[in-house]
């Protein structure tokens, strides 16, 4: 169990995070100039139950986009393999294809 002695010193850890780009997992776009406000996934969802489903439904929506852009590449490797007869590079779509189905 962590317990916090000065609430003070953990805003001020929170400013310096949300002040260094590099340590934040978020980027809203605010306003019509699309101004980038950074944040950080676990402060927001445990702040507000909004943004904890928009972040949870964007992380599944990204995982399901990867395994489609994944599937597009092997897919198109796989073409090229027969196109151009190399049977190893076939044979190596063949088995991950086959292990992504066991996955």
């Amino acid at each position: 169990m962590m317990v916090f002695k000065s609430r003070e010193s953990l805003c001020d850890s929170l400013d310096y995070i949300l002040s260094m780009n590099e340590l934040c997992d978020v980027v809203f776009l605010v306003g019509e100039e699309k101004i980038p406000v950074y944040g950080v996934k676990a402060i927001l969802a445990t702040r507000s139950r909004v943004l904890y489903q928009l972040i949870l439904h964007n992380q599944r929506d990204v995982k399901v986009n990867k395994k489609k852009v994944k599937g597009e590449k092997l897919k198109g490797l796989f073409c090229t393999s027969v196109e151009f007869g190399m049977k190893d590079l076939r044979k190596a779509c063949w088995d991950y294809f086959l292990r992504c189905l066991v996955n």
